[in-house]
């Protein structure tokens, strides 16, 4: 039997820390039980994930609920679900891997958002980059997010994705800043891993944020899978006032 000063701290709680609780249990039972029965498991069972998939994607519908943002899912993150919240905490990026892929990977991402006016949106991708980070930057007074994400086509195929987003009155929006031979919103670079011994960390997209600018290795391509070497030279982009552009190295 408990005793009862412990029954009465769980009763006393509020009831969306009660929520956060449940739901990260529950997120985390789901998930770890679609890494039992996965491809990466020596005990998959097709019919089992099939079943605790849908169960954990059920469960993801909670972050559309506003008192979900009080959640820190530590659980959840334990687990290997990756979560990245930016600074002003209106954006929130759930990452995790279907269990399903074999040298390459099957992502899939839950994105939570507030509107301007505070309304909680969600976005979910069933087939997305595995989200590393997200930075916050200010341009032109206004709040954008950088997200960082990575996607494994195969152990020597990494590709990693740097995008641009604003949160609009009409909701999360793609920022078309980034200036290539058109007008996008995002940049990549696809590296092998296996030619990288040291310093893997600065394989990597960084953005300076008193400089608004951001820079990513120049890679050797190798062969036609436009995979390649990452050397110690740079590819950097630097906001104008109007877009982000290629500096001339």
């Amino acid at each position: 039997m408990r005793p009862l000063f412990l029954l009465i701290a769980v009763f006393s709680l509020p009831t969306w820390a009660q929520n956060c609780a449940q739901i990260d249990e529950k997120l985390t039972i789901h998930y770890q039980k679609m890494q039992n029965a996965g491809s990466y498991s020596d005990h998959f069972d097709d019919e089992v994930l099939e079943r605790e998939t849908k169960l954990f994607t059920e469960t993801l519908q909670f972050l559309k609920a506003p008192e979900s943002w009080q959640c820190d899912f530590s659980k959840v993150q334990e687990a290997g679900i990756r979560v990245e919240m930016s600074e002003d905490k209106r954006l929130r990026i759930f990452s995790w891997d279907w269990q399903t892929g074999g040298t390459m990977h099957d992502f899939g991402s839950m994105w939570q958002y507030r509107q301007l006016k505070g309304k909680t949106k969600t976005k979910f991708q069933e087939s997305s980059n595995w989200v590393e980070s997200v930075h916050q930057t200010s341009l032109n007074q206004q709040t954008y997010y950088w997200v960082m994400g990575r996607s494994i086509g195969d152990g020597r195929n990494h590709m990693l994705t740097a995008e641009l987003y604003q949160i609009l009155d009409q909701g999360l929006q793609p920022a078309k800043l980034i200036k290539t031979s058109k007008l996008t919103n995002e940049i990549s670079f696809v590296y092998d891993p296996s030619t990288v011994r040291e310093q893997q960390e600065q394989v990597n997209f960084f953005y300076d944020e008193k400089r608004k600018t951001l820079r990513f290795p120049v890679v050797i391509e190798k062969d036609a899978s436009n995979s390649g070497t990452p050397t110690n030279k740079w590819i950097q982009y630097r906001f104008n006032g109007q877009y982000f552009v290629r500096e001339k190295n």
